[in-house]
């Protein structure tokens, strides 16, 4: 949405700027482990260290861009319909 953010810094930045807040997922040391050895495709170390081993992993979800799609005015209200 924003030509200038070519790259993942300024993209990121973009985000921050427009009030984006990822999820913020409470996983211990253990589950990281369970998930890292069980899948292949799981790692967690590209999360900065503090946070990492504070057990918060800040993750995008769809929960969390729907809520910043609206926060932004960049969409109305979602609903949720569950059948």
């Amino acid at each position: 949405m924003e030509p200038g953010a070519l790259s993942r810094e300024r993209a990121q930045a973009w985000l921050r700027f427009k009030g984006y807040e990822p999820t913020v997922l409470r996983l211990g040391p253990l589950v990281r482990l369970g998930a890292r050895v069980s899948s292949v495709n799981i790692a967690f170390d590209d999360h900065p260290d503090d946070k990492r081993f504070s057990d918060r992993i800040e993750t995008v979800t769809v929960d969390s861009v729907f809520a910043w799609l609206t926060r932004a005015g960049l969409s109305g209200p979602v609903r949720t319909v569950v059948r």
